[in-house]
């Protein structure tokens, strides 16, 4: 048995809610997590929070003001 098939972590749950409502604010559209093991929450994580980021992420706000 691996560690991918121990129970999803406290701190796995509360990443992923937190991915799932950053997407929602920002009209990010992924897909709900559905997994109950510690590798299916890894991917999760790892496949979406680049997703959710970048729709936080706008390059104006680093220009800063041209004159």
């Amino acid at each position: 048995m691996s560690w991918r098939d121990d129970p999803i972590t406290e701190k796995q749950e509360a990443m992923i809610a937190q991915i799932e409502e950053d997407a929602l604010m920002n009209d990010a559209w992924i897909p709900p997590f559905t997994g109950t093991t510690k590798g299916e929450a890894y991917d999760y994580i790892g496949n979406f929070i680049g997703v959710v980021h970048r729709t936080f992420y706008n390059p104006h706000e680093d220009a800063g003001d041209r004159v």
